[in-house]
């Protein structure tokens, strides 16, 4: 018998089948099934093995599993049968195809299309909360948001009051989405969109939200430590609970203090301020803000 899964868990399930090497994951609206398509280099074999180890990390089980070719599936409906309105502090994330609630004042619409993020997973709602109680303390001038996704962070510091946003994204379709959702709440002329070659020779951030996954952040730690302006603060997320120690030691070791874990669901943000000039802005905002009912 299989148990249907909820937006939160199925974000869960798919990031671990993302990181285990699946090319796209979908759930069939008529059923407790959920798919996963691995490119075709993957053998068929080793694509089991990969959704059991995906499976066995979130807490679940694979019992049974069915094999086919075929082309690509698209899970973009996914997000239509399961994004809800969610609120953050003052901030409420809306599905671009939904009306808001009539309470709500301000406002992100948000389209997730093919990319990673509404706002229900920790690893998103760990960082929006931060940013909510650091916007909430102090003006922000340059943010710099690694692995933009579907744009929900980066859209979401401007609305909360950011001047400037950098959301760089390696996958094509997400810097086309997050281009769309910034067009769609009017914030395009605020938000800079990069690719893999983000990285601008000399030029740092008061604040780096880093929403990747544990190997990304360790590997690419000199590169995105050093987009840090001294003094300002890094917001890291994707990272689970195993991992933390880590993570915590290669940004300590390049000078990152009083790193700060919040782990919720298995997944933790780690939040560390550069050595240096602590700014008026980025700093003394390594606390979270929890959302509101």
């Amino acid at each position: 018998m299989g148990v249907a899964l909820d937006q939160r868990a199925f974000e869960t399930l798919a990031s671990e089948l993302f990181r285990c090497g699946a090319a796209e994951v979908s759930d069939r609206a008529d059923s407790a099934r959920l798919i996963a398509a691995f490119p075709p280099e993957i053998t068929p074999q080793d694509a089991i093995a990969r959704a059991s180890i995906a499976t066995a990390t979130t807490g679940l089980t694979l019992v049974a599993a069915e094999l086919s070719a075929g082309p690509v599936v698209d899970w973009s409906g996914h997000w239509r049968r399961h994004f809800r309105p969610m609120r953050f502090g003052p901030l409420w994330i809306v599905p671009a195809w939904s009306d808001p609630p009539e309470e709500a004042e301000r406002v992100l619409e948000l389209d997730p299309g093919l990319a990673f993020g509404t706002g229900a997973h920790a690893t998103s709602a760990l960082c929006l909360e931060w940013l909510v109680a650091c916007l909430a303390a102090r003006p922000l001038g340059r943010l710099l948001d690694l692995g933009t996704g579907s744009g929900l962070l980066a859209l979401a510091a401007l609305l909360l009051g950011a001047e400037q946003v950098v959301g760089a994204d390696i996958d094509p379709d997400a810097i086309s989405t997050a281009a769309h959702n910034a067009r769609a709440n009017g914030l395009q002329e605020r938000l800079e969109l990069r690719g893999a070659d983000w990285s601008r020779p000399g030029e740092r951030f008061e604040v780096v939200i880093a929403n990747l996954v544990a190997i990304p952040l360790i590997e690419e730690a000199g590169l995105i430590a050093a987009s840090v302006e001294p003094g300002g603060m890094l917001v890291m997320s994707g990272v689970q609970e195993c991992e933390i120690q880590d993570v915590r030691e290669t940004y300590e070791a390049l000078g990152f203090e009083r790193i700060d874990v919040n782990v919720r669901d298995g997944w933790a943000r780690l939040v560390g301020q550069r050595a240096g000039f602590r700014t008026e802005r980025a700093a003394g905002a390594s606390g979270s803000a929890q959302p509101r009912d």
